[in-house]
């Protein structure tokens, strides 16, 4: 009985020792659009800014729906050009009678510094607007209404910065579908407590007169990606950031490719050190995931050496804790990622955070033989 009591309280306490126990906190103005000012005039000017390399396809797909928001405010589009793709430039040139569309380059011959960061530096200063959202060519807005959804929560108070949600598409592989939403879903959730360890979204509103008297990306310029990651940790704050999260209203993100999708992983295992914050939700993370594996194993074992000993009770008491911890941790997944995950079945969420230490695995042992210089500069 002692036994069967014990197996009952891990299958309770393994669920609540989670990285996803906080709650990401989502208001109802942020969905029916309650709190949108009446009078247009009011929503601030902005700039959106996005850097394009050799990415004529992405630029081609996602460029006109940023053209064609229907926002009640001014705003314009930037785009820095850093690569020397054809296809980029003949698009560009179709738009060009766009009086939102405004094109800068940088020069080729930057090589001692990320050219992702530079690219958005040059963006940030060529900007008409004091309030600037950075995003990617490889990103496009959901509704045409985004920026009048996101701008109302850049108006009030001393707020400088507004992190968004951004995600893959609902055909996406389901496991980076899902491990990308479990880590910018906590990511967020700790920034709503003033606590901004990482992002791994992409879609930052933020003023430009914080961007510059902050000196950008000074400090970090060493690594050549992270151009979100560190924005969001150098300058948030519990004071001056709010977090735009609502499922309705978000930036989809292309599909990334598997390459893609292990560089992107790579490259914020190359930065996470450096990152403010960042000790605490590893560790949290770390505990939840041991915390699970250490129950399902001795649960697991409990209802087999039961087995073996005819020791029913017992062996249906360890077959209830190990059925009531899928069941509260499929709960807590459902209710925390579920409406960002286009309403993915509960045995596939049960699945994913299970396999989700091992796929974490495959991405240290990758970063642990890959060429460190890689994600660096190599002249700083």
């Amino acid at each position: 009985m002692v036994l069967g009591g014990v197996a009952i309280l891990l299958a309770l306490l393994s669920p609540i020792v989670n990285a996803l126990i906080l709650k990401l906190k989502v208001g109802k103005s942020d969905i029916d659009g309650s709190s949108l000012p009446v009078n247009d005039v009011s929503l601030p000017g902005i700039s959106v800014v996005m850097t394009v390399d050799d990415e004529g396809e992405d630029l081609k797909k996602n460029l006109p729906q940023w053209l064609d928001q229907s926002y009640g405010g001014k705003y314009q589009v930037i785009v820095v050009v850093s690569g020397n793709d054809p296809q980029v430039e003949s698009i560009l040139k179709r738009y060009s009678g766009s009086p939102s569309l405004y094109t800068t380059f940088i020069p080729s011959s930057s090589r001692y510094m990320s050219r992702k960061k530079l690219a958005v530096t040059i963006g940030v200063k060529a900007a008409r607007y004091d309030w600037v959202l950075l995003t990617d060519v490889d990103c496009y807005p959901e509704k045409a209404t985004f920026l009048d959804s996101i701008s109302r929560r850049s108006i009030s108070g001393d707020c400088q910065m507004v992190l968004g949600y951004s995600n893959f598409s609902s055909d996406a592989p389901s496991a980076r579908l899902f491990d990308n939403t479990y880590s910018l879903y906590r990511q967020l959730a700790l920034s709503q407590r003033g606590r901004t360890a990482g992002y791994s979204g992409k879609v930052v509103l933020f003023r430009k007169s914080m961007f510059i008297e902050g000196k950008g990306y000074d400090g970090n310029l060493k690594y050549t990606r992270g151009e979100f990651e560190f924005l969001a940790n150098k300058f948030s704050t519990e004071s001056n950031t709010l977090v735009f999260a609502s499922p309705d209203a978000m930036v989809i993100e292309d599909t990334p490719s598997h390459k893609g999708w292990t560089n992107k992983c790579l490259n914020y295992l190359a930065i996470r050190k450096t990152l403010r914050n960042s000790r605490l939700p590893r560790f949290t993370f770390n505990l939840g995931i041991v915390s699970m594996l250490s129950a399902n194993i001795l649960l697991t074992a409990l209802i087999a050496c039961s087995a073996i000993a005819r020791m029913w009770i017992l062996c249906g008491c360890a077959v209830f804790a190990l059925l009531l911890s899928f069941v509260l941790r499929t709960v807590i997944l459902s209710v925390r990622l579920r409406p960002y995950l286009h309403g993915m079945s509960f045995v596939k969420l049960w699945w994913l955070e299970q396999t989700l230490p091992f796929r974490n695995c495959m991405r240290l042992l990758k970063y642990r033989f890959a060429d460190k210089y890689d994600f660096i500069s190599h002249k700083l």
